[in-house]
């Protein structure tokens, strides 16, 4: 007998005999029983870790993020078998369908919805500037400068092209090329207030008379 099984080992035979178990039934039994550990009274499947080769650790990180990615979408389209019209089901086909359909008159419908919506609120904006310009017209001005959501047909915004003769810059945007042509423009419609009337007259009496006082030294020092 033991000429036979010369290949165990004594604490191998040992257990067959006290088990009454084969002893390739015992070899295995105890192979089992080294796989695994005992925690808290449970046994717990402990995983088998092959070992990694080096060179594919290597190659796989120098690869970059767009060619993993290539990689990942190359394997999607070539090892998932893609379903065309003739292979699809005809109640899977009439399904599709139908969702398509529902989708283009739910988007239809929000289309509309969205004129419709805009339509209202320009005709209210256009109610509340006519009332506001009644009361003072700056006031109009102001809210439409002081609505960061108003349509875009209402928004302001300083020129970029030169100023023209005549140009009157938007609200809360001077320009200085322009101030002159202002004053003289609201002067000649008669907006103008009488100070500041007077003001401009003031200054180009000034610089008259400094003018004169330059011209007459010239004089003094040429006769001189």
């Amino acid at each position: 007998f033991f000429g036979v099984q010369s290949n165990m080992e004594p604490h191998m035979v040992s257990r067959c005999f006290a088990s009454s178990l084969p002893w390739w039934a015992a070899r295995a039994k105890q192979a089992q029983m080294k796989s695994t550990q005992s925690t808290s009274g449970a046994k717990r499947l402990v995983p088998h870790r092959l070992p990694l080769n080096p060179k594919s650790i290597k190659k796989l990180n120098a690869r970059t993020s767009d060619q993993k990615f290539a990689a990942l979408v190359d394997n999607y389209f070539t090892s998932r078998p893609m379903l065309t019209r003739l292979d699809k089901p005809e109640r899977q086909l009439q399904k599709e369908w139908l969702l398509a359909k529902s989708y283009d008159r739910f988007k239809t419908m929000e289309h509309d919805k969205q004129q419709k919506d805009q339509k209202r609120k320009k005709e209210l904006i256009e109610e509340a500037l006519k009332t506001l310009e009644e009361i003072d017209p700056m006031l109009a001005i102001g809210a439409l400068e002081s609505r960061p959501d108003a349509i875009p047909i209402y928004l302001r915004a300083p020129t970029l092209t030169p100023p023209v003769v005549g140009y009157i810059p938007g609200y809360g945007f001077p320009i200085e090329g322009t101030q002159e042509d202002e004053t003289t423009l609201l002067k000649v419609l008669g907006m103008v207030e009488e100070k500041k009337v007077e003001q401009v007259v003031d200054t180009t009496e000034d610089d008259l008379r400094a003018q004169r006082q330059k011209e007459s030294r010239w004089k003094g020092r040429f006769i001189g």
